[in-house]
C-alpha cells in the first residue's frame, strides 16, 4: 500500500512538474512575440485557454507546438 502511495505521488509530482514547464516556455513565446510583462503574457495564455475552453496545460503545448513545429519535451521526460 505504502508503495503504491509514493508511486502515485512521484507520478503526479512529475505531471506537474512537466505542465508547469510548458506554461512556462508558452509564457516565453509570448513574452518574445508581445513584448508584454510575464504577467500579461500569463493572462493571455488563460484568457485563450477559457475562451476555447481547454486546459491551459493543453493551450500550452499546442502553442510550443505551433512556435516550434515539434512538441515540446522537458528534461522530464524519460
Amino acid at each position: 500500500m505504502r508503495v503504491a502511495r509514493y508511486q502515485d505521488a512521484a507520478a503526479n509530482l512529475y505531471s506537474a512538474m512537466e505542465t508547469r514547464t510548458n506554461i512556462d516556455i508558452a509564457v516565453g513565446i509570448i513574452l518574445g512575440q508581445s513584448r508584454c510583462t510575464q504577467k500579461e503574457a500569463f493572462e493571455m495564455l488563460q484568457r485563450a485557454s477559457s475562451t476555447r475552453g481547454r486546459k491551459l496545460s493543453d493551450v500550452a503545448r499546442d502553442l510550443i507546438v505551433q512556435a516550434t513545429g515539434t512538441t515540446p519535451h522537458t528534461h522530464f521526460t524519460n
